[in-house]
């Protein structure tokens, strides 16, 4: 998955919740994994809570919009927000994503795209 949205470290639901006090993260996405029926969030894990020099992370505000507006299905809408952060690699995806679901929407939007797809389209880059 770091792969796909060009991130560093990416952690489940379940190691977020560990350390959400003590990390600053933002959730990326819900999956499917393999074996599993429930899908599972993950979120990418940004920088130590408190740290000195911790950097501006305002425009997370942005993309915690378009993702909710994604999941919605209301994927016009998430666009703008996702190209606010045209210079964060995963906004780009999202971008990216929202803009195929426009061209071509599924019959029924389940809010989880078919990340095995993006996992082609990397093999080719």
């Amino acid at each position: 998955m770091n792969k796909i949205f060009r991130t560093n470290i990416i952690i489940s639901e379940s190691t977020y919740l560990m350390v959400k006090d003590q990390m600053l993260c933002r959730e990326l996405d819900l999956i499917k994994v393999k074996g599993k029926s429930i899908p599972t969030r993950i979120y990418e894990l940004l920088a130590e809570r408190g740290a000195s020099r911790m950097p501006d992370y305002s425009w997370l505000q942005i993309y915690a919009d378009g993702l909710e507006l994604y999941r919605k299905g209301l994927w016009a809408e998430a666009i703008e927000q996702f190209e606010q952060l045209e210079k964060d690699n995963p906004s780009r995806r999202m971008l990216l994503r929202c803009q195929r679901l426009l061209q071509e929407p599924p019959l029924k939007w389940d809010r989880i795209y078919p990340w095995e797809d993006e996992a082609w389209e990397e093999q080719g880059e």
